[in-house]
């Protein structure tokens, strides 16, 4: 019979992580730590995940550990990645950095309590269809004046995604620093990517044929092919226009990516592929 894990507060949590996105060689290993069980969010465990990088071989100190830049914050199911083999736990520090916690707000869409009821995504980046709230604390709803207010006078107006994400989600938001799943808050708070991660998408015209490949550098788009009915187009940062298109440039987080949007390396360099300039 396998060991049961107890999982406390206080606990340290190891993800071991494929470097193949990010401009490393082989794997590297993250640190996070649970830190508080949110009754505002169905109890679930809220965990804070450390910035830095270790090599697999590193085995620092826990305390050493919890005095790392945070990276975010998040709910998740400690038991679920535990079981498939996401995380693992390291050790535990009575460190939990709740002065820093209560600045956080963590935020979530609000359906006003019908489920017949849809929010007005485009309304995301005014920030007046939130609930937001901090750990533990009662839920103040954004579409009031006066909360609006209440919130942007804070110390920190930021906000986190506040739904409980599984373990994939945690483990791309790692990765990435963003999920690929296309979350109605990522509306609002945009897909940020990490400075050395590529990422790999396809977006297809909404009014031709025409199918769009990208390959992102931390934020910014570094090639794209557009596939057509007459051929293909090749841009890239030296070669950014051309007849009728013209290298992106906003950034990624201006496109909320949805999964079946998302490609492999191989994918893009055989749609690339053996264009030379």
């Amino acid at each position: 019979m396998a060991k049961r894990i107890v999982t406390k507060i206080g606990n340290i949590f190891c993800a071991e992580i494929d470097g193949k996105y990010a401009n490393i060689d082989g794997k590297y290993k993250v640190y996070f730590q649970y830190i508080a069980n949110d009754m505002s969010q169905l109890n679930s465990s809220v965990i804070r995940v450390f910035k830095r990088r270790y090599p697999l071989d590193a085995n620092p100190k826990m305390d050493d550990i919890v005095m790392n830049e945070v990276a975010f914050y998040a709910h998740t199911v400690l038991r679920a990645g535990i079981d498939v083999g996401a995380w693992y736990k390291v050790g535990k520090s009575d460190n939990l950095g709740l002065d820093s916690l209560r600045n956080v707000w963590f935020g979530d869409v609000t359906y006003l309590g019908n489920p017949n009821f849809r929010v007005d995504y485009s309304k995301f980046n005014t920030q007046d269809n939130w609930w937001v709230w901090h750990v533990n604390e009662e839920r103040i709803y954004l579409g009031q004046l006066r909360n609006i207010k209440k919130f942007e006078e804070s110390d920190h107006p930021t906000i986190e995604p506040g739904a409980v994400f599984s373990y994939i989600g945690i483990i791309e938001w790692i990765e990435f620093g963003y999920m690929k799943t296309a979350i109605g808050e990522y509306d609002g708070i945009k897909k940020i990517p990490l400075e050395d991660v590529h990422s790999y998408t396809k977006l297809k015209a909404m009014s031709s044929e025409d199918v769009a490949y990208f390959h992102f550098v931390g934020k910014k788009a570094v090639a794209i092919v557009i596939v057509t009915p007459k051929g293909k187009v090749h841009l890239d940062k030296n070669h950014p226009t051309s007849v009728e298109f013209k290298m992106f440039e906003g950034d990624f987080g201006d496109i909320n990516w949805d999964d079946d949007q998302f490609i492999t390396p191989e994918e893009f360099s055989e749609v690339w592929g053996d264009h030379k300039w």
